[in-house]
Formats: C-alpha cells, structure tokens, sequence
C-alpha cells in the first residue's frame, strides 16, 4: 500500500475515473457553484494532467496531454448520451485548456505544482499557525461564497484522496514524520467537521475551533491513526480529528444550543 501511495499513476488513473463517475450523476443543486463551473473544470484536468506528468516518464508526456485531453472530450460524449446531462463546448475547452496548462506549468516549474496541493496554494508556508489560517480561509470561503453542502463535500472527498499522495510525496521529499507544510489535511478535517450541517457562522465557528482543539490535543483514537504509514496517517487523524467535531456540532444543534441561527 505503501507503494501505491508514491506512485502517481494511481491517483491520475483515480483521478480520471472521479471525472467520468462525475459524469452521469445528475447535477443537482449547484446554484452555489455555477459560477466557478469552468474554474472546477479548468483546475481539475490542470490537474489530472499534473499527475499524469509526475507518475509517467518524460518520453511519455506528449501522448499524457493528448490522452488528458481526450478524456475531457470523452467525459461530454458520455453527457451528450444522458437524458439529464448534456455535451457542452465550453466545458470542454476548459478541460483542454486546464491540461495544456497543467502540463506547460510541471515542464517549467515541476513540483511546485504538487507543492501547492498539499500547502493549499502555499499557506502552508506561513511560518506561524499555517493549519489553523488555513483552515479558517476554507470555512470563510464557504460562508462568503456560499458554497453548498455537495459542492463541499464534493470537494472534501476530492481533496481527501489527492492529500494521501501529495502527503506521501512530500514526506519523502522532506524527510520529514509530519511536515507543518502540509495543510491540506488541515482543510479537510475543518470541511469534515462542518459537513451536514448547516453553514451558518456559528456552525462555521465553533466547528473550526472544535476541530482545532481534537486535531491540537490529539485525543483517543486521533493519535492512534495518525501513526499510520506515510500520507493515510497525515489525512487520517485529521479526518478522525474533524469527525469527533461534527459529532460534537451535532449533540449542539439537536437541544444543549441554538447553532443553527434560527
């Protein structure tokens, strides 16, 4: 498992069966985030493109592009065929776009495009507190943006299996157990503990802070998973970590306290 989790074939591969699984879901409620539309579509084959590059030799690149690409096509011919889904240019031309992008930024500036994953676009650089500002950044963004409980834990999920490799990767490049850069796993425990609730400030707030407190002191079982090998234990006491503080919220929300704002 272990090597899996270095190579970046895998999570490429996982990566683009996400985007056909994606696909033939119905799109539901995506009012929150219809405006970023072609920015998700945009950043997600950038990407998959990345990972691709990272995981394939240089010889391969070339053919990595044009099969990037294509899955972007491929990806709206099976739309195109779904009573409630429908074959859109624009989406595609993001797609081609995101990986012509993605594959002329790792050629000239390599692995600082992974370094951006895992640092949540270099916040993790911050020298003071660079988990907990990123953590507050996210649940800002969702109460700011008004982002939706499915485009969140769309998100969550997402970052939550590309953080296992970027982690790993940046582990070993470290040399570090835990490297403080690595904040994507902050981001995802936050994004945990605020999941099927609903977004008001107070239950932005206090399941911020509730899961700083698990993911600080490290509580039974959060110190027991985060002694899991390479990037699973990076992710998985955070994930534990955001999970004891939703369950928390939620003993709040139903009767010791008014949460919700109504």
């Amino acid at each position: 498992m272990t090597r899996v989790i270095k190579d970046f074939r895998y999570i490429a591969w996982i990566f683009a069966l996400m985007f056909f699984v994606a696909a033939t879901l119905p799109v539901g409620d995506v009012s929150s985030a219809r405006d970023f539309d072609k920015i998700l579509h945009f950043t997600g084959f950038f990407y998959l493109m990345v990972f691709f590059l990272k995981g394939y030799k240089e010889s391969a690149w070339y053919k990595m592009l044009v099969l990037t690409i294509l899955i972007g096509l491929l990806v709206e011919i099976v739309q195109a065929f779904l009573p409630y889904r429908s074959f859109s240019l624009y989406d595609f031309l993001a797609d081609a776009l995101g990986a012509v992008s993605g594959y002329l930024s790792f050629r000239f500036l390599g692995d600082l495009t992974i370094d951006a994953v895992g640092t949540f676009l270099f916040i993790g650089k911050i020298p003071i507190g660079p988990g907990t500002i990123a953590g507050f950044i996210f649940v800002a963004a969702i109460h700011f943006l008004e982002l939706s409980s499915s485009f969140v834990f769309t998100f969550i999920l997402t970052a939550t299996i590309v953080g296992v490799w970027v982690s790993s990767y940046y582990q070993e490049k470290s040399k570090k157990e835990d490297p403080g850069e690595i904040v994507i796993d902050e981001v995802v425990g936050t994004g945990i503990a605020v999941m099927f609730h609903s977004f008001t400030p107070q239950v932005l707030l206090l399941g911020f802070f509730f899961f700083r407190f698990f993911d600080i002191v490290k509580p039974w079982p959060v110190k027991t998973f985060e002694r899991l090998p390479g990037g699973i234990g990076i992710m998985a006491d955070d994930i534990v970590a955001g999970v004891m503080a939703n369950i928390l919220l939620t003993f709040l929300s139903h009767g010791l306290i008014n949460i919700s704002g109504v």
